[in-house]
C-alpha cells in the first residue's frame, strides 16, 4: 500500500485550537501520572531548551507572554525538581500569525511532528498489537484523505512516505522519552534518588518545590551520565532497525 503524503493545507488549527481539543480543565497541581507533578496547564508541550529560545524570541518581539513549567518529578532524597516540560502559560502560540508560522525554521520538535502525533512508542518496543493509530481532530488534511492503517508489516512505510520528517521527530521524541524513563528507574533501584508519587501531600510539595533545586531534564541527565541526552541514541539506526523490523 501506498500513502498519499501529506500536505499541509495551513488553516493554522494545530496553532491555534488545540487548546481547547487536548487541554484538560486544570483546578491545580496535581500527579498526572504515578510519579509525574503536573504544576501548570499544559498547552503546548516543549523542551527546556526549546523553552530557552522561546522566551528570547518572545523578548525580541515584546510578547508579555510567559513559558512555564507544566511536568516534573519531584526527587525526595536530594531536594530537587526535575523540570520534564515547559509550556506557554496560555491560548495561541504567539508566533502564530494570519495563518502562518514566524518562526517556522525555529519551530518547537511538538510542531514538527504535527500531523504524525500516534502512539509509536509500540513500534519500539515490538508491540504492534497496541499500536493506535487515530485520526487527527485538528486538521482538515486528515480528516479528507487519512490512510487508515493500523498496524502491522508495512506500517512503517506507510507512516514514512505520509509524513517523512515529522515521522521521524515523533520517533525521536519517543526515544527521549525512553532515555529519560530508562535513567529515573536506574537512580530509583540504585537508591540515588526517591520521587514522590501520587498521594503525596499536594500543598507539601509544591512547598518543597517552591525552595528547592531546579533542574531541566536534559542538564540532569547530562549530570548522571556524561552524555548530552540529544546524543544518546542514534536516531538513523534507530529508523533502520524499525524500518526492518516493519517494512
Amino acid at each position: 500500500m501506498t500513502a498519499k503524503k501529506f500536505v499541509c493545507s495551513n488553516c493554522g488549527n494545530c496553532c491555534k485550537k488545540f487548546v481547547s481539543e487536548n487541554s484538560r480543565t486544570f483546578e491545580g497541581a496535581f500527579f498526572g501520572a504515578e510519579k509525574k507533578f503536573v504544576m501548570n496547564q499544559r498547552f503546548m508541550t516543549l523542551y527546556d531548551w526549546e523553552a530557552e529560545a522561546l522566551k528570547k524570541k518572545l523578548a525580541e518581539i515584546g510578547s508579555n507572554r510567559k513559558i512555564v513549567p507544566t511536568s516534573m518529578n519531584f526527587d525526595l532524597k536530594n531536594d530537587q525538581a526535575i523540570i520534564l516540560n515547559y509550556s506557554f502559560d496560555k491560548g495561541e502560540c504567539p508566533f502564530h500569525e494570519t495563518d502562518r508560522c514566524t518562526i517556522y525554521p525555529d519551530r518547537p520538535w511538538i510542531c514538527r511532528q504535527f500531523p504524525c502525533l500516534h502512539k509509536t512508542a509500540s513500534m519500539l518496543t515490538g508491540e504492534t498489537d497496541k499500536i493506535l493509530i487515530v485520526n487527527n481532530r485538528l486538521c482538515p488534511v486528515e480528516e479528507k484523505d487519512w490512510p487508515f492503517v493500523e498496524s502491522g508489516k508495512g506500517l512503517f512505510t506507510i507512516l514514512e512516505q505520509r509524513y517523512g520528517q515529522a515521522f521521524y521527530f515523533n520517533i525521536a521524541s519517543k526515544m527521549l522519552a525512553r532515555k529519560k524513563s530508562e535513567l529515573i528507574e536506574k537512580l530509583e533501584k540504585e537508591g540515588r534518588i526517591r520521587l514522590a508519587k501520587r498521594g503525596y501531600d499536594t500543598e507539601k510539595l509544591l512547598l518543597r518545590i517552591e525552595h528547592s533545586r531546579k533542574v531541566n531534564l536534559s542538564e540532569f541527565y547530562k549530570e548522571e551520565t556524561g552524555i548530552d541526552m540529544l546524543k544518546s541514541f542514534d536516531l538513523i539506526g534507530v529508523l533502520d532497525n524499525l524500518r526492518k523490523k516493519y517494512g
